[in-house]
């Protein structure tokens, strides 16, 4: 029987090249991992105001189609009336609630095969069977204007993906997990 003594090495302890070498073996082997991603994308979308059961769909394979979206169940009524306000002026709450109440808020995201947002996504609609071109003018503008945030932060959040995609494929991200995680090398870069 022959035994031979093999070096191992921590990460910090190899060599530049050899360091190198793990950094690129590590990223080709394992996947980007968006979990914090989507965790935070969730609760900047609550502090928007959209609440509700969120459905987060997204794509960042830098392809056409790809994007963010998400649906939910209902905007935040006190960031709603104020929208309202904003439109209508100061002291018109009566008026406001009554509007709010007779009003159905719709979020689907985007329901075809991509996942992009589009204005088309949200749905903010006068319910009252009433002929009140003033109210639908209003709640129009209203809608416009949580069709702005739906897009802007949906676009925010898209570049957020892109931005924690090419931070995970990153040589600092990748060596400060083989660091952090105490993974073991060979002398030549070559994980154990």
């Amino acid at each position: 029987m022959t035994m031979k003594t093999i070096n191992v090495y921590n990460f910090n302890e190899l060599s530049q090249e050899a360091k190198n070498k793990a950094v690129e073996e590590f990223r080709n082997k394992f996947e980007t991992d968006l979990y914090f991603f989507s965790y935070f994308a969730q609760n900047e979308i609550i502090e928007k105001g959209f609440y509700g059961k969120i459905d987060l769909q997204y794509s960042f394979g830098n392809s056409f189609g790809d994007g963010l979206s998400f649906s939910c169940e209902y905007f935040d009524t006190k960031r709603l009336a104020k929208i309202f306000e904003n439109i209508l002026g100061e002291r018109k709450q009566k008026t406001i609630d009554l509007i709010i109440n007779n009003c159905n808020f719709n979020l689907f995201g985007n329901t075809g095969r991509y996942y992009y947002a589009h204005i088309n996504d949200l749905e903010f609609i006068f319910d009252d069977n009433i002929n009140a071109p003033n109210i639908i003018e209003v709640v129009k503008k209203v809608e416009d204007e949580l069709k702005s945030i739906y897009v802007n932060l949906c676009k925010k959040l898209e570049t957020d993906g892109y931005n924690e995609i090419e931070y995970q494929n990153s040589d600092e991200y990748t060596a400060e997990l083989l660091e952090i995680n105490e993974y073991e090398f060979l002398e030549n870069g070559k994980m154990i």
